[in-house]
């Protein structure tokens, strides 16, 4: 169930993605569409880049995303998601992070370079600003990759405009 899950939000963040970000995309956004993160363990690295929400809507389903990487040198993609994010966001405070099913949002981080894709197991998500159009916030979480492999994500902060979807 757990892949089930994980390949429908890769597939719905894919088609949002390219319908819904922007050609040049960085740290230096006019929008100030921004993300900051380090990673440390399997993976060592300190990563900056564009950021976006994500929530999409779909026969009563209902997903808030964050969506952060660097088009320019695609040195990575992180997600973060809520799988019933209306229900599961009632505005601004701190959130867990964990396993799908299992906490208020699941993570994935993947690096360029590495042939591993780490998920969440643990961690938190502080969002303090929430309007209709803009979300922003913090977040840490320790993530696991195919064979046992573990990251550590530090130092997490977002602000990104939101943008609205269905399908």
């Amino acid at each position: 169930m757990k892949k089930l899950l994980f390949a429908i939000t890769l597939l719905v963040t894919s088609a949002m993605l390219v319908a819904c970000s922007d050609d040049n995309g960085s740290s230096n956004d006019p929008f100030g569409d921004n993300v900051s993160f380090t990673v440390s363990g399997e993976v060592e690295a300190s990563h900056s880049g564009f950021a976006e929400v994500i929530v999409f809507s779909s026969a009563g389903f209902t997903s808030w995303g964050l969506d952060a990487y660097d088009i320019e040198n695609d040195t990575f993609f992180l997600q973060i998601d809520a799988w019933d994010g209306i229900d599961t966001i009632n505005g601004t405070g701190t959130y867990t992070i964990g396993e799908a099913d299992e906490a208020d949002f699941f993570a994935t981080y993947d690096r360029s370079g590495v042939d591993n894709l780490f998920t969440s197991v643990n961690g938190t998500l502080t969002i303090t600003t929430l309007t209709s159009s803009r979300a922003a916030g913090s977040f840490q979480f320790d993530a696991v990759g195919f064979e046992g492999e573990q990251v550590s994500i530090r130092n997490g902060e977002f602000d990104a405009r939101i943008f609205e979807g269905e399908f």
